[in-house]
């Protein structure tokens, strides 16, 4: 049985905001113990870097669905039973 694409990329997503979550929580964990500025700011810039890419992600995801819904989801081998669940499938 194969993978659906889609649910590998959901995935992943998830997989990276449970990563900056964390990475959130030990940025404000730093701060309730006064670590130093240069430790703040590198921990301020992994986080941003994790968000920015989260962000292209969830844009790719959206990009490629909107492919779908206009080229016509035969064209991608999607069947009507599937396609009928595009719209369900848009993050957010």
């Amino acid at each position: 049985m194969s993978v659906d694409p889609y649910d590998e990329v959901v995935s992943d997503v998830r997989a990276a905001l449970e990563a900056a979550s964390s990475m959130h929580e030990g940025l404000l964990r730093q701060k309730r113990t006064g670590r130093s500025a240069e430790e703040l700011d590198w921990s301020r810039d992994e986080l941003s870097a994790a968000l920015e890419g989260l962000d292209g992600d969830v844009e790719e995801l959206e990009s490629t669905i909107r492919v779908v819904e206009t080229g016509g989801p035969r064209m991608f081998g999607i069947v009507r039973s599937d396609s009928c669940c595009l719209g369900l499938r848009r993050p957010g």
